[in-house]
C-alpha cells in the first residue's frame, strides 16, 4: 500500500507533505499554531510562534519549561492527528492538552513535589479546573 505524498490536512492535498509543511508551511497547520499562540497567551507567556519556535521550541526557555512543554505537546498533537482524524480543531487540541495535564498530575501524585513546581503548573491546572490540592508538596530549600 503506497502512502499519499499530499498534505494530510489540506482538503485538496495541493502540496507535498514534508517536515516543514507538516509542522509549519501548511495553511491549516499555520492556523493551528495561531490557536496555540492564543492558548499560551492565557498564561501571559508573550510568545509569538515562528517557524523556528514551532519546529525546535523556544530556545530562550529551558527545555522543561511550560512553554516548551506545550509546544512539544502541540507537535505531538499535529503528528497524532495526521494519522488519526486529521482534525486540528481548537476543541480537540484543548481536550488533548487537558489529558496531558491530567497525566502530569498523575505523575506528580505520590512524589515530593517542590512548591515552586506546583506553583509553576498551577495556572494550567486551574485553567482546566483540575484538582491538584492532593499533591504532596514541600518547601524546597534550594528554591
Amino acid at each position: 500500500m503506497s502512502q499519499n505524498p499530499g498534505c494530510s490536512f489540506c482538503p485538496e492535498n495541493t502540496h507535498f507533505e514534508h517536515l516543514h509543511s507538516l509542522m509549519w508551511d501548511c495553511p491549516v497547520v499555520r492556523q493551528f499554531w495561531l490557536k496555540v499562540e492564543g492558548f499560551l497567551s492565557n498564561f501571559s507567556t508573550g510568545i509569538i510562534i515562528t517557524k523556528k519556535i514551532a519546529i525546535f521550541g523556544a530556545i530562550f526557555d529551558p527545555v522543561e519549561s511550560f512553554v516548551n512543554t506545550v509546544l512539544m505537546w502541540s507537535r505531538h498533537f499535529i503528528w497524532k492527528e495526521k494519522f488519526k482524524s486529521k482534525n486540528l480543531t481548537e476543541i480537540s487540541f484543548l481536550n488533548y492538552i487537558k489529558s496531558e495535564v491530567r497525566h502530569l498530575i498523575d505523575i506528580l501524585e505520590g512524589m515530593r513535589v517542590p512548591n515552586k513546581i506546583i506553583d509553576y503548573w498551577a495556572q494550567i491546572f486551574q485553567y482546566f479546573s483540575l484538582n491538584y490540592s492532593h499533591l504532596y508538596n514541600f518547601n524546597d530549600i534550594m528554591s
